[in-house]
């Protein structure tokens, strides 16, 4: 624009020179140019001042691209952030449902061990309380048999005295011993009658003792017998055993307490190495059994 104004009066002088132009126009045609090189100037510096704005523009669209491609790098770093956080989040949820989880077996098992525990400590405590039954019933038994050792003794004073039986305690057994020579003949399974009358006695005395079990046991030395009737001291025992029971039977005694047992020679309570011990070993025991009922806790 500026070289406008230069070129524009080289052409007027041009065009005037070959003619003669009045004063006045002459003014006026430069006037006019003056305006116009004006108002080109003018445009001219509009212009710039567009060029110079559009220039500004571009500058902050730079700096709005530079701006946007910030938010987006941030909101791409947000959105990773918060696809971590989520991970995490529901890594922490599974350890929570897991610790959760457990946490009530834990307590499950805590609830179950102190079911077990209360359960032990009352089974301990019933076999304590069935222990002191026991020991209760067997203190008890002992001052029975204490009681009935000595009604027995008592009882039996005559029969005692005139050495045709003997009462015992024999390993904690409340024993009454008759010896063989009163009750049977050498060899033989017959009470004798002074044997018979002397159980009968007995039986009478046993008959009151409802709630007793009695085992009579037969016993002999260790002399070899062979008979047709007894091959050996085993069937002569357990025959004698069963004709005192059958004795006891008369005298009173319930059959279904009463039960025989041989015993041969094994079980002696003295050598066999001479007569007068051998006599010793051919007996009968009436055997005071113990009130096992009442002993095993049950009843």
């Amino acid at each position: 624009m500026k070289y406008l104004y230069p070129l524009c009066a080289v052409l007027l002088a041009g065009l005037l020179a070959p003619s003669c132009i009045s004063k006045n126009k002459h003014e006026s045609a430069l006037n006019e140019l003056r305006n116009t090189q004006d108002e080109l100037d003018a445009r001219e510096a509009s212009l710039e001042e567009a060029l110079e704005y559009i220039e500004e523009l571009k500058g902050e669209r730079y700096d709005a691209d530079e701006r946007l491609a910030m938010c987006e790098r941030s909101i791409r770093n947000s959105i990773r952030e918060s696809q971590e956080v989520g991970r995490l989040l529901n890594g922490c949820r599974a350890n929570l449902l897991e610790t959760t989880a457990e946490l009530k077996a834990s307590k499950n098992r805590a609830k179950t061990a102190q079911t077990q525990s209360k359960e032990e400590r009352e089974q301990m405590e019933k076999e304590r309380e069935k222990l002191v039954e026991q020991l209760n019933a067997l203190q008890a038994e002992n001052r029975e048999r204490e009681r009935l050792y000595k009604e027995m003794t008592e009882r039996f004073d005559k029969l005692i005295s005139a050495g045709q039986l003997d009462v015992t305690m024999i390993n904690g057994r409340l024993v009454i011993n008759m010896p063989q020579d009163i009750l049977f003949k050498s060899g033989s399974a017959d009470v004798e009658r002074d044997g018979r009358d002397a159980l009968l006695e007995v039986g009478s005395v046993l008959a009151e003792l409802r709630d007793r079990q009695f085992q009579v046991e037969g016993h002999t030395d260790n002399v070899p017998i062979s008979s047709r009737r007894f091959p050996s001291n085993w069937e002569l025992s357990s025959a004698r055993a069963l004709s005192v029971v059958h004795i006891l039977q008369e005298g009173g005694v319930p059959s279904k307490n009463l039960s025989a047992a041989g015993y041969g020679e094994y079980h002696p309570v003295a050598s066999n190495d001479t007569k007068e011990s051998r006599k010793l070993n051919r007996r009968i025991e009436i055997v005071v059994l113990p009130n096992l009922d009442a002993l095993d806790g049950t009843k």
